[in-house]
């Protein structure tokens, strides 16, 4: 399967990126997944993935991703915290 592209902007950025997948559910986006192939990820690592997937789930404005590393099959879920207007 060819990663997903997808766009995202506001009036001060403009942002495209490829999620490896998107689950859908009734036509609406629900779950960002991202791959990856380390045999051995180092903490750092792990980190700059969760990173990555956050941005992507900012940009789909979704709740919940997976990191999905493929030589272990281990999934590592990020969740992205909610602000309500006017918080921090």
């Amino acid at each position: 399967m060819d990663p997903s592209p997808f766009t995202a902007s506001d009036l001060k950025h403009c942002s495209y990126a490829r999620a490896d997948a998107i689950a859908f559910d009734a036509g609406v986006a629900v779950t960002a997944f991202d791959w990856k192939r380390d045999i051995a990820p180092s903490p750092a690592d792990r980190q700059a993935y969760a990173g990555q997937l956050l941005e992507y789930l900012e940009l789909l404005a979704l709740d919940r991703g997976a990191i999905v590393f493929m030589t272990s099959g281990e999934i590592q879920w990020v969740n992205r915290k909610r602000t309500t207007s006017g918080s921090e």
